[in-house]
């Protein structure tokens, strides 16, 4: 099968690590994948072994990148020179293009390829850049809104996502991870009463990501005394002014399931799209590390510690609760057991059987 993934560019977000696993593994499994991204961009952050064919403003297709002069229009000058880039193509060049991201559906679904458009939905784009706010993220959501509507193939990444308000899809593929890398150094019955207990969440600015919250439990743990650290990675750099925090900046997975192992709490409180896939919640579960969220997937009571949406009270109380559970061992178990499945393998090969099946059927 020969697949064509347009991209705005290629970034450090986990989209762009789906995406580049993604690619790796289908060439594994015998496919041939292409990225189609603009040519004034980074050279993929997460590497991939998928051949890349570049793009200028001008539609004309490149074999290296391109500096070009920045317009304040880029945006929409990117995409419909994603648009030209993907009219090059022969009708019938690729059996399947995919879209990752809303706002690339728009030159996916215009486009005059013949192959199977898919959009694969990995968050509901509408909500998370709304709660960014200002005019700019209005506009973005809005675009976002549009295409969900689009007449294409929609893969979701959590079964979260089949019927979810504007967002509907007979069809998911859940999000995976190298095992090879996030595994756990050892699992055993382990005592956090009697030492300094290292708690740790991923940094972001957005306040939905729930940072804010984890450092408002800690500083309410400390003021009991509790002996205690916060480790955050990404976190910004004033973090550091605060006593007993300290920040990281994994540079790739390795460095990033090491800091998980560096833990003994992960803290993951978002506040959006609470039953979604959210990686540091799998990543950190595959490492065999406790976690506390507000219910992603696929925490449950049986595997983690459940808080509410933004209440860093109920925060400071789990990671008590973390800390003199008795069931704390059955719940890194349960956690390993729930998140085995969740390979590059399994995913991608899912996901090529949904082409195929959309393919056969569109074919009767």
């Amino acid at each position: 099968m020969k697949i064509l993934i347009p991209v705005l560019g290629f970034g450090k977000q986990g989209g762009y690590r789906v995406l580049s696993n993604l690619a790796n593994t289908w060439i594994e499994l015998g496919h041939q994948v292409t990225f189609l991204s603009i040519s004034d961009t980074d050279l993929p952050h997460y590497p991939t072994n998928a051949k890349i064919i570049w793009v200028d403003k001008k539609g004309i297709c490149l074999t290296n990148l391109k500096n070009e002069n920045k317009h304040k229009l880029k945006f929409f000058i990117d995409l419909f020179s994603l648009y030209k880039g993907l009219n090059s193509f022969n009708k019938y060049e690729f059996d399947v293009v995919l879209a990752n991201q809303s706002h690339t559906t728009y030159p996916v679904y215009f486009c005059k390829l013949k192959s199977l458009k898919t959009y694969y939905i990995q968050l509901d784009e509408v909500e998370s850049q709304l709660v960014l706010g200002g005019f700019k993220n209005y506009i973005l959501s809005f675009l976002s809104f549009l295409s969900y509507f689009f007449d294409l193939f929609r893969i979701v990444n959590a079964p979260f996502y089949l019927n979810y308000k504007y967002i509907k899809s007979k069809d998911y593929v859940l999000p995976a991870m190298d095992f090879n890398i996030f595994f756990p150094n050892k699992v055993g019955k382990v005592s956090l009463k009697d030492k300094k207990v290292t708690i740790g969440c991923i940094g972001r600015r957005a306040a939905w990501k729930g940072t804010n919250d984890v450092l408002d439990a800690f500083e309410l743990l400390k003021k009991e005394n509790l002996n205690i650290e916060l480790k955050v990675a990404f976190g910004e750099e004033d973090l550091k002014t605060i006593p007993g925090v300290s920040t990281t900046y994994p540079k790739n997975d390795i460095e990033l399931a090491s800091f998980y192992k560096s833990l003994d709490i992960l803290i993951a409180p978002a506040t959006i799209q609470i039953g979604a896939v959210h990686y540091p919640v799998i990543e950190a579960m595959a490492c065999g590390i406790p976690v506390i969220t507000t219910g992603y997937y696929p925490a449950n009571d049986q595997n983690a510690w459940i808080v509410k949406i933004n209440d860093p009270s109920d925060i400071a109380m789990k990671i008590k609760m973390v800390i003199c559970d008795d069931f704390y061992y059955e719940k890194i178990k349960n956690a390993l057991h729930d998140t085995k499945e969740l390979s590059w393998y399994n995913s991608s090969l899912k996901m090529i059987k949904c082409f195929q099946q959309k393919i056969n059927s569109k074919g009767k």
